[in-house]
């Protein structure tokens, strides 16, 4: 609806690898037919003359010329070209929005069996075309608004039905329930009748006073917590898969595809509704998340493989351009994924036959899969006047290199089970999968 994260940024408080300590942000804009927010067109700032003094006496004042320079890259590469690379940040001043209720509508206990244990898949089936023409193809499939549609999103991974909304009508919950039963009454020959009976009842709505609320701990010592979605650890949580970006466009015209994929018919899938909406027009044209994040309908993971999309990696996104395009979610990049071979761009990385340094050596970067070739090279050349001595190197970031070897000395028996083939089982990708959105 507002866009992303990065797009809500007004402000960014930072000290830089030169030891400045600096606050910057746009000063001038203009309007661009078609975009929900201005054009970011000059970025200024102003660096603290006395950073060890409390904070109540901090003098802040213009900048040298040599960091005056750097604020329209310095705009461009924080907002969306990797944490933790750039500079530390001790603070960002963000747009607010006027606070709406968190809805969440999701299937009842009375239709869940139906829907995901029985072997008659027709329900499941009918769902997950209905939750593909609410996100992504509202007002041509289901005769409803595109700001209606935009208001909810899925970003569980599982469980096709689920709707995260904060619609701004109160009986926005009720609604999208009251257009799911027209959808299935209109399809109801495809389902038997016991199944129609059941169908009619399948969503259920809960409204909370926000999201918190709705993850809060809720008994025990930790009542009134939130519980962390993610254990520290090194590795993305998404280890073992590769984030594939998929086009709004592309999913329209292929959407049996998808369909089949969140069914499980085609490989194990895992996947995240979580883009779309107005995302691609709501921005200042000056962040580096890539078009690619902005122009997809759904982030799909998958196994290096395993499944379809490898085979269907040339046909949504153009590598024989001589540039690689964006096509990886930044969003839970796994340590292991890398872009296409260099000497053939069509065809993907055999990350598991390959050591780091293998891989290193004959696979494109992750960094230029996750942003393509022309935004990283700018994103390079910020790094090396910005960072020019790499203070700031940490994983996957930009100018950052993999160093040491994945079990390299493997033995041809274990290799070959961790090259993989992958023939894993399905509780063991489940425990892979459920790791990463638990």
């Amino acid at each position: 609806m507002f866009g992303f994260g990065v797009d809500q940024v007004l402000q960014i408080e930072a000290v830089l690898p030169n030891g400045k300590h600096v606050r910057f942000g746009p000063t001038s804009w203009e309007n661009d037919e078609g975009y929900v927010y201005p054009r970011t067109i000059k970025v200024s700032g102003v660096c603290n003359e006395n950073s060890g003094e409390e904070e109540g006496n901090w003098v802040w004042a213009a900048c040298p010329e040599d960091t005056n320079a750097l604020f329209d890259d310095l705009w461009f590469a924080f907002r969306g070209g990797g944490g933790g690379t750039w500079g530390i940040v001790l603070s960002v001043y963000l747009q607010l929005h006027d606070y709406v209720p968190f809805v969440k509508v999701m299937v009842s206990d009375e239709c869940h069996s139906t829907m995901y244990d029985s072997p008659d898949t027709s329900l499941l089936r009918l769902t997950a075309e209905f939750v593909l023409d609410y996100f992504l193809d509202p007002e041509a499939s289901l005769n409803i608004s595109r700001d209606q549609s935009n208001e909810c999103g899925l970003a569980t991974g599982f469980n096709i039905g689920t709707f995260y909304c904060f619609p701004k009508d109160p009986a926005g919950g009720e609604k999208l329930i009251s257009l799911y039963q027209d959808f299935v009454s209109k399809n109801s020959e495809r389902l038997t009748e016991e199944v129609a009976a059941i169908a009619s009842n399948c969503l259920v709505t809960t409204t909370y006073k926000s999201y918190t609320d709705h993850v809060m701990i809720t008994e025990g010592a930790l009542k009134g917590k939130i519980a962390d979605t993610v254990r520290p650890q090194y590795n993305s949580d998404s280890t073992m898969l590769v984030n594939l970006l998929l086009p709004r466009s592309w999913i329209l015209e292929n959407k049996d595809i998808l369909v089949n994929y969140t069914l499980g018919e085609t490989g194990p899938s895992t996947f995240y509704f979580a883009f779309g909406g107005d995302a691609e027009f709501a921005h200042d044209q000056t962040t580096s998340l890539s078009a690619a994040h902005r122009n997809a309908g759904a982030m799909v993971f998958y196994m290096p493989g395993v499944g379809i999309w490898e085979s269907l990696l040339s046909e949504i996104y153009n590598f024989t351009s001589g540039s690689i395009p964006p096509y990886i979610g930044s969003n839970h990049l796994g340590h292991t994924v890398y872009g296409p071979l260099k000497d053939d761009p069509s065809t993907p990385c055999p990350i598991f036959d390959l050591t780091n340094s293998d891989a290193e050596n004959m696979c494109i970067s992750a960094q230029e899969a996750v942003y393509g070739t022309e935004s990283l090279k700018r994103l390079e050349s910020i790094k090396k006047t910005v960072d020019p001595n790499s203070m700031f190197d940490c994983f996957r970031c930009i100018g950052n290199t993999v160093v040491g070897d994945r079990e390299s000395d493997l033995d041809a028996e274990e290799s070959a089970s961790a090259a993989g083939k992958f023939e894993l089982s399905t509780v063991a990708f489940a425990t892979i999968v459920a790791m990463m959105v638990i």
